[in-house]
């Protein structure tokens, strides 16, 4: 992964409607998840929401070349979080692994108020 020239990649509409999403959706679950009451049909609808938000992504974000492989870097991990977590929604390479990864796509992309 890597800056833009120091600073963050610029972010277009799709992908900061897209990541805002998936940031609301993790923050009204992350209660459950420390109460340890996440159900697995609560992990399996949030991890549907990332997917679905995650293809919106794919087919409109715009960015370029260098800016979308690091992007790409972020998809993976959010997919890899969102399958691990609608498998065994207590994992810790769930939805801690998604907090993690949003909080790291803020300091490579430019997203006001996430």
């Amino acid at each position: 992964m890597s800056l833009d020239h120091g600073k963050k990649w610029q972010t277009d509409m799709p992908l900061r409607q897209s990541m805002q999403r998936i940031n609301d959706a993790v923050l009204q679950a992350v209660p459950a998840y420390h109460n340890d009451s996440m159900t697995p049909a609560e992990a399996g609808k949030l991890s549907s929401e990332i997917n679905t938000q995650i293809a919106y992504m794919i087919a409109n974000c715009k960015l370029e070349p260098a800016a979308d492989a690091t992007l790409h870097v972020f998809i993976g991990e959010l997919l890899a979080g969102a399958a691990r977590m609608k498998d065994e929604p207590a994992s810790p390479q769930g939805l801690p692994h998604i907090v993690r990864t949003l909080d790291q796509y803020t300091e490579y992309f430019d997203h006001p108020g996430l």
